[in-house]
């Protein structure tokens, strides 16, 4: 079986092939020439069959896949779900473990197995009153934004926008 490229060619092919023959026709030659086209049209009917087979089986391809990526999106919200559910129960036992070995003031415990340490962080600046903070500690920065849907609807109220130009694309939609 022929892949999609070679059928839309030979369906070209064929349907160029008529179009020749139709300008072929003559009264001496028109039975023959009508013989012709009418064999070619039938060629054509396979192949018009071929294509819409193929183009059926790449409909459910396509299907699968959008199906794979819908069932991958929930896989990964769960995985996420369990991971930030994992993050939390890590840090609630680290709190519950601290909480304990100060109240029986120890900063070191073995059990055997592990060593357990409460440790100091590096310094961390803890901001209080944001606008209390001197100039010279702060940095302006500022950051652009285009305005897409402005620019569409001016565009579409024939309104010049430099550099900037409306455009269609196409897709493909299987029902």
């Amino acid at each position: 079986m022929n892949n999609l490229f070679e059928i839309a060619e030979q369906y070209q092919n064929i349907l160029s092939e008529i179009e020749y023959l139709y300008t072929q026709i003559t009264k001496e030659n028109n039975p023959v020439i009508e013989t012709q086209i009418a064999k070619l049209m039938s060629d054509l009917e396979a192949i018009d069959d071929d294509m819409g087979n193929k183009l059926n089986n790449y409909s459910h391809i396509i299907k699968a896949k959008n199906d794979e990526n819908s069932a991958i999106d929930k896989e990964i919200k769960r995985l996420q779900n369990r991971k930030k559910s994992n993050t939390n129960t890590i840090t609630r036992l680290k709190e519950f473990i601290m909480f304990n070995l100060k109240q029986i003031n120890k900063t070191r415990y073995e059990t055997g197995l592990k060593t357990i340490s409460i440790r100091k962080n590096n310094p961390a600046v803890k901001f209080i009153d944001e606008k209390a903070i001197p100039c010279e500690y702060k940095e302006k920065v500022i950051t652009e934004k285009i305005l897409k849907k402005k620019i569409k609807e001016d565009i579409k109220n024939n309104i010049d926008v430099p550099g900037c130009e409306l455009t269609q694309s196409e897709r493909i939609d299987i029902k």
